[in-house]
């Protein structure tokens, strides 16, 4: 099963940046997408496409999400709050059918250091929300079912390795890696730097490939987060995809 991920920074499909990035995502042939800060008309019609909430403390614009999870089949139990602690409008998850059978997708988008210290409701200290979210997503991964496969996606805002984020906030990250694994971490093929979106899964998803797409395009920047791709199988099965 093929996943991708790239954070659209809010670029309509009909812009230039944002045609790019979803041409050559669909181009790859993915059964799961996840698309941070994106419009929920991002992907064509056939795309089936659960949501986050759209308030997420800053002012509403139409059709934006901070997560928007898009899949070949439609989706069910879908949850767009997943811990009171977590805060509002940067979380959604729910269940799909793929070619390994229902998979479970929980896609987030964590806040950026400075969220809502300059601007926003200018009411959080750097890292606040950031560290505050990853406590309520912690929260939010205990009461996951073990029923199915699961996949966590989106705009993590940190390397891992850790590169810039303080010890202490890398370390709030920890426990909800310790039971996944981490797909899109170190070194990606065609990135100049480690990105801060990733893609992890449950034990029962074992990678088979990975691949990134820049987020610049004959020197243009297409989005400020670069695009990323990856190949999963059931246990140790291995599987023929399209190429990248």
């Amino acid at each position: 099963m093929r996943v991708a991920c790239w954070n659209t920074a809010w670029h309509r499909a009909s812009s230039w940046q944002g045609a790019y990035m979803r041409g050559l995502m669909v181009a790859g042939q993915p059964e799961l997408i996840c698309c941070p800060e994106a419009h929920d008309d991002f992907l064509a019609p056939e795309w089936y496409g659960a949501f986050s909430r759209p308030d997420y403390g800053y002012p509403l614009m139409p059709g934006r999400r901070k997560v928007t999870l898009w899949s070949r089949s439609p989706w069910k139990d879908v949850d767009d709050l997943g811990a009171a602690e977590l805060p509002t409008g940067r979380f959604v998850m729910g269940m799909t059918t793929t070619t390994l059978g229902d998979v479970r997708v929980v896609g987030v988008c964590v806040p950026w250091a400075d969220a809502h210290v300059s601007s926003g409701r200018r009411d959080r200290r750097k890292w606040e929300d950031h560290v505050r979210y990853l406590q309520g997503l912690r929260t939010a991964l205990k009461s996951v079912s073990a029923d199915c496969p699961t996949i966590v996606i989106g705009d993590i805002n940190q390397c891992i390795p850790r590169r810039a984020a303080p010890a202490r906030v890398y370390d709030e990250l920890q426990p909800i890696l310790g039971n996944l694994a981490v797909w899109t971490q170190g070194d990606i093929a065609g990135l100049d730097r480690l990105p801060v979106c990733h893609i992890m899964g449950t034990a029962d998803l074992v990678l088979k490939g990975v691949h990134g797409y820049s987020r610049k395009v004959n020197g243009r920047d297409v989005s400020d987060h670069d695009g990323l791709m990856v190949d999963v199988v059931l246990d140790a099965v291995s599987g023929d995809f399209p190429t990248m």
